[in-house]
């Protein structure tokens, strides 16, 4: 089973006031091989594990081409930002809690593109987290 799948078919609870999806992969969508991907996604956890933040594993998908991404808890919308630009990357998903749910901003390029109020997380993982 998927980690995305035991999110989604889980009683996966999540709690946090705030979270971010991000990815390493296909830097500004350029298409790159499976080991150049594996290699930067795998310093963007160790980043994010040195920076104190427990990233969750998750697929994402951009402009058709499927991401393995980090969910990661409780960061704000700066930091996600800053990560993103560090990592070259297009796109990131962005949420905070509000009353009934969570209000969730698709980022590009350091600008939000689209907004939407969702119930729980869970929602916006089955959705695929996609652009």
């Amino acid at each position: 089973m998927q980690f995305r799948e035991y999110l989604t078919e889980s009683e996966f609870r999540f709690e946090g006031d705030s979270l971010g999806i991000i990815t390493a992969h296909n830097p500004q969508g350029k298409k790159l091989s499976r080991k150049e991907n594996k290699k930067l996604n795998d310093r963007l956890w160790s980043d994010l594990r040195i920076a104190d933040y427990d990233p969750w594993p998750v697929q994402g998908n951009y402009q058709g081409h499927k991401e393995n991404s980090f969910l990661i808890p409780d960061i704000s919308r700066g930091e996600l930002v800053k990560y993103a630009k560090k990592y070259n990357q297009a796109a990131v998903i962005w949420a905070k809690k509000v009353d009934k749910g969570y209000a969730v901003e698709w980022i590009n390029g350091g600008k939000t593109t689209k907004k939407k109020h969702i119930v729980n997380i869970r929602s916006l993982i089955a959705q695929s987290v996609s652009f």
